[in-house]
Order: structure tokens, then sequence, then C-alpha cells
């Protein structure tokens, strides 16, 4: 019985010891993502492909990003490219990035956190 008690209490203790995260709620409809890449000032990358993974992991579509189409953020040293995800059906999706070298791509960044493509508002009505 003694055992008993000190295991239950050892795993109260571990349970309250256990640190809780907050939930980050997903991005809605992104326009840009940022990712590392190390050999971006190499002359020999020529850009990114960029995946648009479904949550069953399919990919739902592939972009090419020209290396001159991205810019690297001075702060983090974060290579930027713009995105535009309106196309795209209503869902829960992840972006993975890849390097490209002429017809040599990199292993693929991991999956990003998620994010959401959900109706927007209409734009404001202009009379005429």
């Amino acid at each position: 019985m003694k055992k008993l008690v000190i295991g239950l209490a050892l795993a109260m203790l571990a349970i309250s010891a256990t640190p809780s995260f907050a939930q980050v709620p997903p991005v809605k409809n992104p326009v840009g993502i940022a990712f590392d890449s190390p050999d971006h000032a190499n002359a020999a990358v020529t850009g990114y492909m960029v995946e648009i993974v479904k949550t069953d992991g399919s990919v739902l579509q592939t972009l090419q990003i020209q290396k001159s189409n991205t810019t690297v953020r001075v702060s983090d040293g974060k290579v930027v490219v713009t995105i535009n995800v309106q196309p795209i059906t209503f869902g829960t999706y992840t972006f993975r990035a890849f390097t490209v070298a002429g017809t040599v791509f990199s292993v693929p960044s991991p999956l990003s956190d998620p994010w959401e493509r959900v109706a927007g508002s209409p734009s404001k009505p202009i009379v005429q």
C-alpha cells in the first residue's frame, strides 16, 4: 500500500510539473513565408520550391520561386517569399521549402506551422 501511495504521489508530481504550452492560432490567409537558406548567397542557387501540403501529407500545389523574386530580411537573415493563397480551397495546410540549384534540389525543410485558407471579406465597393 505504501508503494502505491508513493507511486501515485510521484505520478501526480510529474503531471503537475509538465509544462503547458499556449496554442498559437493558425495564421489565416498568409501573404508570405520566411525560412533559412544558408546557401542563398551561393551563385549556384537559382531559387526555391515551396510545397503547399494538405493535412493528410499530400502536396496540393508546388510553387517555383526564382531567386530574384525573394528578399533577405536584414533583422534575421531569413529568405522572404511573397505568396498568394487565394486560389486554394478553404482548409488547413502547411508549407515545405527546398533550395534549388539548377536541376538539383535540397532536402526538404521541416513542415511549417499549420495555416488556414479562409474566406476573406470583399474589397471596399467603388461607386461608379
